[in-house]
C-alpha cells in the first residue's frame, strides 16, 4: 500500500477518516495475499468448503435466535433458559453434496449457482446434545418453516440425517444441555 492508493481512495470517500481507509486497505491486501497463498498451495477449494459449512452453521444460529426473540408463544423464562445454548457450538453441522464430492474448479458461476439452489444437505447431529435441547431447537425450526410457508416460501435445501458429528462437548456447557452419557467428556 502506498500514498497514491490512499489518496485515490480518499478522493472517492472524502468524509471517511484516514485511519479507516488505511485499515480497509490493509485488510484488503492481507486478504488478497492469503487468497493467493491458498491458490498457490491448492487449498482454496478446501477453504471455500470450510467457510460454507461455517456460514451454514451461523445462519442456522441466526435463524433460531431470531425466532426465539420474536416468538410470543415461548415464555420469557424459557427464552432466558435456552439462551445459554444458542451458540454455534450447539448447532449441528450441515454437509452439502459439494462438500462430499471433489467438484471441478472449472465450473462456471452459472453452474455453481444452479447446484447451490438444488443441493441437498446432510445434517450431522450432535450425539452429546441433550434431547431437551434438540427438541427445543426442533420447535424453533418448525416455527421458522411455518413462517416461511406463510410468506410463500419453503425450505431452500432438502435436509436429511447424516452420520453423527465427531465434535466434542464444548467446554463450559450447562450440564442440562448434555446427554447423560456424555457429561464426563466435558
Amino acid at each position: 500500500m502506498n500514498a497514491e492508493m490512499k489518496v485515490a481512495v480518499q478522493s472517492q470517500l472524502p468524509h471517511e477518516k484516514e485511519e479507516t481507509i488505511v485499515d480497509a486497505l490493509r485488510t484488503y491486501f492481507l486478504t488478497k495475499r492469503k487468497h493467493c497463498k491458498r491458490v498457490m498451495k491448492g487449498k482454496q477449494e478446501e477453504f471455500r468448503k470450510r467457510q460454507a459449512r461455517r456460514q451454514r452453521k451461523l445462519q442456522k444460529l441466526s435463524r433460531r435466535r431470531g425466532i426465539l426473540n420474536t416468538s410470543t408463544s415461548i415464555p420469557d423464562v424459557e427464552k432466558r433458559f435456552y439462551k445459554d445454548v444458542l451458540t454455534s457450538n450447539f448447532m449441528s453441522s450441515e454437509e452439502s453434496d459439494s462438500d462430499r464430492e471433489n467438484s471441478s474448479s472449472e465450473d462456471s458461476d452459472a453452474e455453481l449457482n444452479i447446484s447451490r439452489r438444488s443441493k441437498s444437505l446432510k445434517v450431522r447431529p450432535l450425539p452429546w446434545r441433550s434431547s431437551r435441547v434438540s427438541t427445543f431447537f426442533k420447535k424453533l425450526d418448525d416455527k421458522h418453516q411455518r413462517r416461511l410457508a406463510r410468506m410463500g416460501g419453503g425450505s431452500v435445501h432438502k435436509r436429511s440425517m447424516g452420520a453423527p458429528s465427531l465434535r466434542k462437548v464444548p467446554q463450559g456447557s450447562p450440564r442440562w444441555a448434555i446427554s447423560s452419557g456424555d457429561e464426563d467428556e466435558m
